[in-house]
Formats: structure tokens, C-alpha cells, sequence
């Protein structure tokens, strides 16, 4: 049985927080490639509410801008502004959910790393 064919059969849980991924029978399913990710590949989670995924995926898309411009990497860079801008209106909207890691308690002390998309349009 193909991946595929397993995916069709499996129990899909409600994880409609990525556009891309998805938890199938306690795998991860790359729902556009339409494939599993390996077992043994280590993966990483940056939540919507922590301060530092904006920066996190800021420093990606700007690794991504200096490679050759190929379909495969603009995707990617579409794909992860989406994210960004995702993230960011969240925690805009949401300033009390947010903060460092899994706590609110702690928020980041220098937030000129990055200018919100409200502050930016509205000088």
C-alpha cells in the first residue's frame, strides 16, 4: 500500500493550524507533497503565540531570498511570508496570549527586530 493510499485510510486529526502539514495516526503528513515525513527526521513546532517564531521565520525567508529565485524556492518563500503574516496578525490581535515559549509571563525584551505590519502601513 502506498503512502497515499495509507493517508486515505488513516484517521486524520484536527490539525488545521498549517496550511501544509498534518498529524496522520501519529505521523507527520505533508499534505501538498502528499507524502510522510520520516520517522527519524528531527522536527521542530514554533507556536503562532511565541514572540521569537516571527524572528525565527523572518531569518528563513532571508536565507531563502539569497538562494537562485527557482519555483521550488519561491514556494517556499510564499509559503512562509503566508506563515509570517498568519503569526503576525495573531499576536497582534492577541497580545495577551503572547510571549516567550509556552509561558506569557515572559515577553521579549527588544521588539525592534521586526515592525508589525500595523506600525508599517500607518507611520
Amino acid at each position: 500500500m502506498s503512502e497515499t493510499q495509507s493517508y486515505k485510510k488513516a484517521t486524520v486529526s484536527p490539525f488545521e493550524h498549517d496550511p501544509k502539514y498534518g498529524f496522520v495516526d501519529g505521523k507527520i503528513w505533508n499534505k501538498s507533497g502528499g507524502y510522510f515525513l520520516p520517522d527519524d527526521e528531527p522536527v521542530i513546532v514554533f507556536r503562532g503565540k511565541d514572540q521569537a517564531t516571527l524572528a525565527a521565520i523572518m531569518g528563513y525567508i532571508e536565507c531563502l531570498e539569497k538562494q537562485d529565485q527557482t519555483p521550488h524556492v519561491l514556494e517556499h518563500i510564499r509559503t512562509s511570508t503566508e506563515r509570517l503574516n498568519t503569526i503576525m496578525d495573531f499576536q497582534i490581535e492577541n497580545p495577551e496570549r503572547a510571549g516567550i515559549g509556552c509561558t506569557t509571563a515572559e515577553k521579549l525584551k527588544a521588539r525592534d527586530w521586526f515592525t508589525p505590519r500595523s506600525q508599517a502601513m500607518n507611520p
